[in-house]
């Protein structure tokens, strides 16, 4: 077990202190160890709230795994931040599947906002800097 999984489980667990210890992998780009401790969380038979799933998802992106924030975000399914943080995952390494999944959850009737076109508009300019 992870030392991190270890020290949630010395107090009592619950998603709030797994979402912050998501949230400091996520800062680290971590996104190896958020796997483990979203799996630590659903052995609890606790549930990640959108912060939690948020937070894997953008480890993996800062990681440099956008496949696996593509397999997160499909996991915990199209809302919100989720879709923005697989964005900016994703548009970091390939504009065409960025627009691609932007459209999915479109059709899904996620309503996209302003963090999402701005995600969509950095993906761009990643694409053109390359």
């Amino acid at each position: 077990a992870l030392p991190i999984s270890r020290l949630l489980r010395l107090g009592p667990a619950d998603c709030v202190s797994f979402g912050a210890a998501l949230t400091a992998v996520e800062d680290l780009g971590l996104w190896d160890v958020s796997l483990h401790l979203l799996g630590d969380l659903c052995a609890l038979l606790l549930h990640p709230d959108a912060p939690a799933q948020s937070s894997a998802i953008a480890a993996a992106g800062k990681g440099g795994a956008w496949k696996t924030s593509l397999q997160l975000l499909h996991y915990v399914g199209a809302r919100g931040r989720q879709v923005n943080c697989a964005l900016a995952a994703v548009g970091n390494a390939d504009w065409g599947q960025a627009l691609a999944m932007l459209e999915d959850a479109r059709s899904r009737m996620f309503r996209p906002d302003l963090v999402t076109y701005n995600s969509l508009v950095n993906a761009l300019g990643a694409a053109d800097r390359r």
